[in-house]
Formats: structure tokens, C-alpha cells, sequence
């Protein structure tokens, strides 16, 4: 969900966790309508009029910069000074939602917050959380039916978009579809060549947001970030980002590492780039086994690779989203690149699954060989969802191992379902109670479901 300072300043919390005692100090502050703030005394009533109203602000802070409509609080002069409860229940959420439905085109996906009064659970005060949109202009039905409207908002006020406005917002939706396949290529450009190159196997990860964000890049920004990182819940057999050793200012950006070698500015172990604007880069040097057939391609584990690629995604969208504040789609991106193992290296690897009884010498998957670097997989990601929660995130990062897995052969993960659950079943021994712990101190859904 979109952050809004201004407003979460005079509730003290956030705009999701609002309570009544929260609407109680915003009208105490007298807090101050703006271009992201719309008080409304009663809720939207049921004739035409009223339902092309609710379109008009809903379309205008998407076409704008974002914001929150906030039903059932009175206003004098632009400041919060009364409060009249509206009916909150679930069918006046549906009914709010359907006529959004039926009124924005293309439909804005808002969050609808609902605060109930100490005094009775029936009644309260509506948040309508409308996120600035990647997809503008969104046009609104005009009551005739006939027509379409694209609004604005100007500070308090809405207005009409020229046509030749409306013109200009569809050049760029299109060029952004594109932005950020061009934003991603770039931070890949630029951060790859700090690896070393003569490590045997590593898994990367790029990520670039539709929606530029900002990281305050004041003085001891590389400390707060870096030891941000550092704190990450671990996840198992994960410890690259608690060995984070490195931090250091680039170009718009933060550098970390857990292990450089300093002459050369290369990267030994784990790296990453977390730009200001919420695009990133991360890295992380994986553990094969030494050995495999004399002919034969090296095993990596399958778990080893779910994990890996869990934990660069984590940093990642948790950059984007809490550092720079990005929301709505981000295009994301995974490849696993090295020179190989061996005397010369053999840059081929298979699948092997640790969870097996026969661990690394288990062929059950029938999965083929893959010679390095295997292809880039792409994937659009929803920020919003993946950065909600650790099971939004999990279930993210699950489709962008997906890929990975899928180049040796295998169809899906195993390690976690759809939905950002653990499968117990398909994790070793030896890893099998850590895994539990950090689901369960996550809120990860654990089951025991059998793929195969």
C-alpha cells in the first residue's frame, strides 16, 4: 500500500491500522484536506449522480499523485473538525467497490478501510486508499452515460484534463510499459562486473519498479541501509545477508557485500545495489557439491536454490517497497551465471533434491543438465502483494524459482506451494526444524502436502 506521510503524521500509525483513537487525533490536529487528502462528512449515496462523484475523486488522485478519501469526517475551511460515523459494513464495501467497477475505466484497485467506533462495530469511518496509478489516465463515466471525463486533482480541487493532456498521459503509459525492461538492463549492466568472475556458480536477481520511489540519500545513508540488510529476518540456511561486512555510497545507490576482494573491487560471496529510486541488484554465490561423475554434470540442490533465490527477492521488493516507497508492478528478473567446478571447470549443473533419502545422488526428478549461465527469466510482480506480507512475498519469490527450476526440467518448486506456504516434505532432515521455526516466527503456512 502506497505510503502517505503527511496524513500517517497526524493519525500516528499508518493508514492500514488506523483506529477510531486515530481519527480522534486527526480532527485534534485538525489535520488539513491537500492533493492527497479528502475529507467527506456522509458516505456516497445510491442515485447516478452520487456514483459519478465517487468515480471523479477515486480517478483523480490516481491520475495524480495518489491519496485517501476519508468518510465521516467533517470539515470547516479545508480542516478536519467533527466527526458524523458512517454505516461500515460489509455490504457498503461491496457496494463502493462495485460502483468503482462500473464507473472507472480501467478500474483503479483501491484499499477500502474500514475504522468502527468503540461505541458500536456497525459504524465507523471509511479509508478509501487510492494508489497513484501506473496505468493513467483513468476516464470516468459521465452520468449521461454518453461521455468520459479524466480528472485531476489541484490541490483540494478536481479538474478536467485537455485533450491534449489526455494525449500526453497515454504517451506515457506506453513509454512506461517499457521504462522499466530498460531500467532493469541497466542496473544488470552496471552491477554484474563486480562479481568475480572466477567463482564457480552464482544466482543473481534485478528488480526495477513501474513507479519510481526515493531513498533519502542524506549522509549515513550506506550505514542505514546496510545494517537495514543485515537485520533482514534470516531465512534458512540463508547467512549471506547477516554477514553483510561491506556497506559504501555509489552513484544514487547503496553497495553491499558480505566479502570483497579490496584491490580489486570484486565481489566474493554476496553483493548487491539498491538504488535510490527502488530498482536493485543482489547476488549471492551458491554451494554445489564437489564432486559428481567423472563425466557427469555437478549437483546443486534444488532447496539451496528455492532458498537463494527467496532471499535475494526478499531484499529486493523490501527495498523498493520500505526504503523508496514504490508500489503497484515491478518487473523482476533471475539467472544463475559462473565458470563451473573442476580442473578446467565444468560449467554444467543438474538438479538434485536434498530432501531424498538418496540426497545428492537422487535422480527422481529426471531433471536434464543446464550449462551456465542459463537464460534470464522475467517475470511482473505485483509490489503491492509481495511486499504486504512474508507469505506475499514467499509466493513471489516461488514464481521467480519457478523459473530457475523449470530450465533443469522440473515444473514447479517444491519447497513452497502457490499461496507462500512451506512444504515440509520437500526440505532435507537436517533443515527440517529450522525451516518450521522460521515459518512459524514468520506467519508462513506450513503443510505437508506430497507433490509426487
Amino acid at each position: 500500500m502506497q505510503r502517505f506521510p503527511v496524513l500517517e503524521s497526524s493519525l500516528g500509525c499508518r493508514v492500514e491500522e488506523a483506529t477510531s483513537e486515530a481519527i480522534d487525533r486527526l480532527i485534534e490536529v485538525g489535520a488539513e484536506e491537500g492533493e492527497q487528502l479528502d475529507f467527506k462528512a456522509k458516505n456516497y449515496e445510491r442515485d447516478t449522480d452520487a456514483k459519478a462523484e465517487l468515480g471523479k475523486d477515486v480517478a483523480a488522485f490516481a491520475n495524480t499523485t495518489g491519496g485517501v478519501i476519508l468518510i465521516g469526517v467533517t470539515e470547516s475551511s479545508g480542516h478536519a473538525v467533527g466527526k458524523g460515523p458512517v454505516e461500515v459494513s460489509d455490504a457498503e464495501v461491496r457496494r463502493l467497490r462495485s460502483v468503482l467497477l462500473s464507473w472507472v475505466h480501467p478500474y483503479v484497485p483501491v484499499d477500502i478501510c474500514r475504522v468502527p467506533t468503540r461505541e458500536d462495530a456497525e459504524l465507523g469511518y471509511f479509508l478509501i486508499v487510492v494508489p497513484r496509478s501506473v496505468h493513467e489516465p483513468h476516464a470516468v463515466a459521465e452520468p449521461n452515460g454518453a461521455d468520459l471525463r479524466y480528472w485531476v486533482r489541484v490541490g483540494t480541487q478536481t479538474r478536467i484534463l485537455s485533450e491534449a493532456e489526455v494525449a500526453d498521459r497515454y504517451r506515457n503509459r506506453f513509454a512506461t510499459a517499457t521504462y522499466a525492461v530498460d531500467r532493469i538492463h541497466d542496473v544488470i549492466e552496471e552491477a554484474a562486473p563486480i562479481l568475480d568472475a572466477e567463482r564457480p556458480l552464482w544466482m543473481m536477481a534485478a528488480l526495477a519498479p513501474a513507479s519510481s520511489g526515493a531513498l533519502d540519500m542524506s549522509f549515513g545513508v550506506d550505514s542505514r541501509v546496510g545494517q537495514w540488510a543485515k537485520s533482514r529476518p534470516s531465512l534458512p540456511g540463508w547467512k549471506a545477508l547477516a554477514e553483510i561486512v561491506n556497506w559504501r555510497v555509489g552513484r544514487r545507490r547503496v553497495e553491499i557485500s558480505g566479502g570483497d576482494d579490496a584491490s580489486q573491487r570484486l565481489a566474493t560471496w554476496s553483493y548487491a545495489e539498491l538504488h535510490a529510486d527502488g530498482a536493485g541488484f543482489a547476488a549471492l554465490q551458491m554451494i554445489a557439491f564437489q564432486y559428481g561423475l567423472p563425466e557427469g554434470p555437478v549437483p546443486i540442490s534444488d532447496e539451496g536454490l528455492v532458498f537463494n533465490a527467496t532471499a535475494l527477492v526478499d531484499l529486493l521488493v523490501a527495498h523498493a517497497v520500505e526504503n523508496c516507497g514504490c508500489y503497484g508492478e515491478a518487473q523482476i528478473t533471475s539467472r544463475l551465471t559462473g565458470v563451473g567446478i573442476g580442473e578446467p571447470p565444468v560449467p554444467a549443473f543438474r538438479l538434485t533434491p536434498l530432501w531424498h533419502p538418496l540426497r545428492e545422488f537422487s535422480n527422481v526428478y529426471n531433471a536434464r543438465p543446464v550449462n551456465l549461465p542459463t537464460q534470464w527469466s522475467s517475470r511482473t510482480i505485483d509490489l503491492d502483494a509481495a511486499g504486504a506480507s512474508r507469505t506475499g512475498m514467499v509466493a513471489t519469490a516461488r514464481l521467480v524459482a519457478t523459473d530457475v527450476v523449470q530450465e533443469f526440467g522440473l515444473a514447479e518448486v517444491l519447497q513452497f506451494d502457490s499461496e507462500g506456504g512451506l512444504r515440509l516434505n520437500y526440505v532435507s532432515a537436517d533443515m527440517r526444524d529450522i525451516c518450521q521455526g522460521w515459518a512459524q516466527r514468520n506467519g508462513i503456512a506450513i503443510n505437508e502436502d506430497r507433490v509426487f
